[in-house]
């Protein structure tokens, strides 16, 4: 499950752990602070006396390869057993994107151990209220969706600043502060005007629907933002909010930030 706000995210995770001494099943909560940093804290199933804590360090602009690495605690009921450094590569799975694949090296007062995990994300278990049922599937869903909002969001704005509308989802979906497919950061709830006013409904404009391409292809006139606002719309609490982000570009009537 993941649960966001513009600066925090709290992640839940279950899996299990293959070493070569053992099978152990995990749950894992994860806090992060921001874009790339944050603290792992997991629970072996069957000893919940034992209780692991790591800093966390996310590297990868992409969100794909996740490496972390920090100091470990580890305790036993109120007693601190040992400490340790532990590094790893986490993969998202491009087919099953729910799960993770871990490889990890773990080192302590009891020795290295290498292991590797299957995780499997929550939130998946989750749905918003305010997101639909979803649809069967279809190969342009994606691409009619974010159509819909860039047509509902940019109509009448730049070319330019329409594929950069396109290009603020996509890097939504590549930061962990956000969900992570196009359906569930478009419908995240408090995100987006259109889907509060149902406009996001209406059918896509055949630019909507060239910039949702080209921004699926990889264009990112946003320069990598996660937020775009119009300041002579903009709420003074919104705006307030935004003037603490870093802008990225102005296209149009529209500012892009991260």
């Amino acid at each position: 499950m993941l649960l966001s706000s513009h600066s925090f995210a709290l992640e839940l995770l279950a899996g299990a752990k293959v070493s070569p001494e053992e099978v152990v099943l995990e749950l894992k909560a994860r806090a992060w602070l921001g874009p790339k940093v944050g603290l792992d804290a997991s629970v072996p199933l069957g000893d919940i006396s034992g209780v692991k804590v790591t800093p966390l360090l996310r590297a990868n602009k992409d969100g794909i390869l996740v490496p972390y690495m920090g100091l470990e605690l580890n305790w036993k009921g109120q007693q601190l057993s040992s400490s340790g450094l532990a590094v790893g590569l986490e993969f998202k799975l491009p087919q099953i994107p729910d799960y993770r694949l871990v490889a990890q090296l773990e080192t302590n007062l009891k020795g290295t151990n290498v292991n590797a995990a299957i995780l499997f994300n929550l939130g998946s278990l989750y749905r918003s209220p305010s997101e639909p049922e979803p649809l069967p599937p279809k190969a342009d869903g994606d691409l009619l969706l974010l159509a819909q909002l860039i047509s509902a969001e940019a109509r009448g704005e730049p070319y330019l600043g329409q594929v950069a509308v396109g290009g603020v989802v996509l890097n939504r979906i590549k930061s962990p502060l956000f969900p992570n497919t196009i359906r569930a950061v478009i419908y995240q709830p408090n995100q987006f005007s259109p889907v509060r006013d149902g406009s996001i409904n209406q059918t896509p404009t055949e630019s909507g629907l060239k910039a949702a391409q080209e921004a699926l292809a990889g264009h990112d006139p946003s320069r990598g933002a996660i937020f775009f606002y119009n300041p002579a719309i903009c709420s003074p609490e919104g705006l307030k909010y935004m003037q603490t982000r870093t802008i990225t570009v102005k296209i149009g009537r529209h500012i892009f930030a991260k």
